[in-house]
């Protein structure tokens, strides 16, 4: 039996917070795991309290910040862009461990240009990093410029083909 959402939250440490997404998100649509970084950030004094508004937009290999936890076409998501009336802010998440139905299959090569590359291979306990695409791959895409961001802690053949990760920012 499939899970009903993009990524499944396993453990969290509730390192969680509301992210805006930019116009260009909002107009394409999203999937649940992509990566983000920080697009804008702004603050202001409201009576005695300080408010926040951060606008996030797609992350590479060398910026990923967190990922937006929900799909913009899950039913269960009233928070999103992809839908007519809808805000665009979404969940991002920073640590913890969860299972990504998204994540890269061929690596950057096979991407580029089709008959080139090769299958990535997941393996227990190894790096993670993000994706030109800005999804998980076990493949440091950038050299040295790329952040990991976590370790691999479920095969997909074991986990309904979702990828099992600990999301711990680094770098490292």
């Amino acid at each position: 039996m499939a899970y009903d959402f993009d990524v499944v939250r396993v453990i969290a440490t509730e390192h969680m917070g509301a992210f805006e997404v930019t116009d260009a998100m909002k107009a394409s649509g999203w999937v649940g795991g992509k990566w983000v970084k920080y697009h804008t950030m702004q603050s202001w004094a409201d009576a005695n309290e300080i408010r926040w508004k951060r606008v996030v937009t797609p992350a590479g290999p060398e910026d990923p910040m967190c990922f937006v936890l929900r799909a913009s076409y899950e039913g269960t998501d009233h928070f999103t862009g992809h839908y007519p009336q809808k805000t665009g802010i979404v969940t991002c998440c920073l640590y913890g461990q969860y299972l990504f139905k998204y994540f890269e299959t061929d690596n950057l090569a096979e991407r580029t240009v089709p008959g080139s590359g090769s299958p990535l291979v997941y393996t227990l306990n190894t790096n993670l990093f993000v994706s030109s695409n800005g999804l998980l791959t076990s493949e440091k895409e950038s050299g040295i410029n790329s952040r990991g961001v976590g370790f691999c802690v479920g095969l997909p053949a074991d986990n309904n083909g979702y990828l099992g990760a600990e999301i711990l920012i680094g770098p490292w």
